[in-house]
């Protein structure tokens, strides 16, 4: 299903949209990406038949599915931020506090805390 841009797929009763992005050199490798933004892209390289494409992306359904609930469960929960000094992200993989100061404070030598400097308004 779906039209020269995109593919549809249907896993669990889910229909996801995968776009496609044609890659100019030939070759055999189908690369199939999931963005946090909950996006699926396929890079499909020239010479590739829809019937290959079809198999190919079939064949990965499963994990394209798994991999867009992780992404899902993570979001659920994510909190939106208020750029407020002491709030705590997660990011690489460990929680990092952010201390914000206003615009003209000194700053110094932090390595240890990322800061954000806002002006005053």
């Amino acid at each position: 299903m779906g039209d020269g841009t995109h593919r549809i797929l249907t896993y669990g009763g889910e229909q996801i949209r995968v776009n496609l992005i044609p890659r100019a050199r030939p070759g055999t490798t189908l690369r199939i990406r999931v963005h946090p933004d909950l996006n699926v892209e396929a890079c499909v390289p020239d010479g590739t038949t829809g019937a290959d494409l079809d198999k190919a992306l079939h064949q990965k359904t499963r994990w394209i599915w798994q991999k867009l609930r992780d992404f899902r469960a993570v979001q659920e929960h994510a909190t939106p931020r208020a750029y407020v000094s002491g709030e705590s992200h997660f990011y690489l993989g460990r929680r990092h506090q952010r201390w914000t100061r206003l615009f003209g404070q000194f700053l110094g030598l932090n390595k240890l805390y990322p800061v954000v400097v806002m002006p005053p308004f």
